[in-house]
């Protein structure tokens, strides 16, 4: 049986894709990376099976893992004033500056919302805004 040039082409495009899915970092690879011993604060933003994206949660900073290597994805700067305006408002309510009850907290997830915060982050607000209940 002879192959055609395009069944060739096939075969050779599966192999390569096959080559990412097998090169692809995992967690732990990331964190040899990075050169750090914990896994806290590390994770897979999004897994494409053919690439990975991995980010810091202490950081605003995104890692591209393919085929082994990690390449540094620098945020633009509207995220950055974003994120910015975010941890304001996490700052205001760590040290009280904000009323009490849950309608303020739908305002301020609301506003973090629309100034395109991602679901990690709104999660990070609800958790500030829950622990400074309690302390109260």
């Amino acid at each position: 049986m002879t192959l055609t040039i395009k069944r060739k082409g096939l075969i050779g495009l599966a192999c390569i894709i096959l080559l990412f899915i097998i090169t692809n970092p995992t967690i732990k690879d990331f964190k040899e990376h990075l050169g750090v011993s914990k896994y806290e604060g590390l994770y897979r933003n999004h897994n494409f099976f053919i690439f990975s994206i991995y980010g810091e949660y202490d950081t605003s900073e995104y890692w591209i893992a393919i085929a082994g290597n990690f390449f540094g994805v620098e945020e633009n700067k509207s995220q950055a004033n974003n994120e910015s305006s975010i941890n304001n408002e996490k700052e205001d309510i760590k040290i009280g500056n904000s009323g009490s009850g849950d309608d303020e907290l739908i305002t301020i997830l609301h506003n973090a919302y629309l100034s395109g915060a991602n679901k990690q982050e709104l999660d990070t607000i609800i958790m500030y805004y829950r622990l400074k209940q309690k302390g109260n």
